[in-house]
């Protein structure tokens, strides 16, 4: 294929995906004009987001009700954060927060209401004053959870990974595609397993940016030992390490020659607590 044919075939591409996602806000406002719930506002001011400013606030649907989950995005420097509300009492009260969510850069991340039937929202920076790079689609699913469901990095967040679109909306495969507008073949593959999408505990970091680093990163649910022990699906945040020893206290001896891990970033099986230890 030709250069000038893969590049009008990405820009149509492109295009395709703009005119289905209608976004409201497409380039960074003055924090002081983004219109925040003075609740949200008067919570961040006394918190430890207190010396952040406000780049993005976005209630998905406009919910106010007991399922309802509006998010701010805040930052300092290259420091961004997104901090999650929910609706109380007639009012914003915070949730939860979660820095790996959102690329650190210094550009002021933009989150931005879709216009389509179903509750979601996007985050995004924009490059150069028109790329809106690192572009997320956050969907809520019936649990109340938000999940990811796409992707797109245009080579800038992370140069050395290239130009890649990811459709993240079925559980248990990730789709990659580009156009051959980077190094390397065309790609339009299907990786399978699993991988976290659950927007409170995602991790930039550990999302695979490239087919090899999917093939690698994404895995299986072990088989589950046979006998009276049952095991149940948990949630843990991404890019943690925590020690493993031979008992539930660190009294007792560290497995692995005193080594021993495990990684937030593949499965853990969980068969039960004693005095808080897994």
């Amino acid at each position: 294929m030709k250069q000038s044919t893969k590049r009008s075939t990405l820009l149509l591409f492109i295009a395709a995906v703009m005119l289905c996602i209608s976004i409201f806000s497409t380039a960074p406002i003055k924090a002081e004009n983004i219109e925040v719930p003075e609740e949200v506002r008067a919570y961040l001011a006394s918190s430890r987001w207190s010396n952040r400013e406000i780049t993005g606030w976005v209630n998905p649907g406009q919910q106010k009700n007991n399922a309802a989950c509006a998010f701010a995005a805040v930052k300092k420097g290259t420091a961004n954060t997104l901090v999650a509300f929910g609706w109380k009492n007639g009012r914003w009260v915070y949730k939860w927060y979660n820095p790996s969510a959102l690329p650190q850069v210094e550009q002021p991340i933009v989150l931005g209401e879709i216009a389509r039937d179903r509750t979601n929202f996007t985050s995004f920076y924009v490059y150069n004053h028109e790329i809106q790079e690192m572009f997320c689609v956050w969907e809520q699913q019936q649990s109340g959870t938000w999940e990811l469901q796409a992707l797109q990095h245009f080579g800038y967040y992370r140069p050395e990974k290239g130009l890649m679109f990811f459709d993240t909306s079925v559980d248990g495969v990730m789709k990659l595609s580009n156009v051959g507008w980077v190094a390397g073949k065309e790609t339009n593959t299907p990786v399978y397993g699993t991988y976290q999408r659950d927007l409170r505990y995602f991790s930039l970091d550990a999302f695979p940016l490239t087919l090899d680093e999917a093939r690698e990163r994404l895995s299986q649910p072990p088989a589950i030992p046979l006998g009276t022990l049952q095991a149940h699906k948990v949630k843990f945040p991404q890019g943690q390490k925590y020690p493993v020893y031979q008992g539930p206290g660190e009294e007792y001896a560290r497995s692995g020659n005193g080594k021993a891990s495990v990684s937030t970033n593949d499965w853990v099986q969980v068969f039960g607590e004693e005095n808080g230890w897994l």
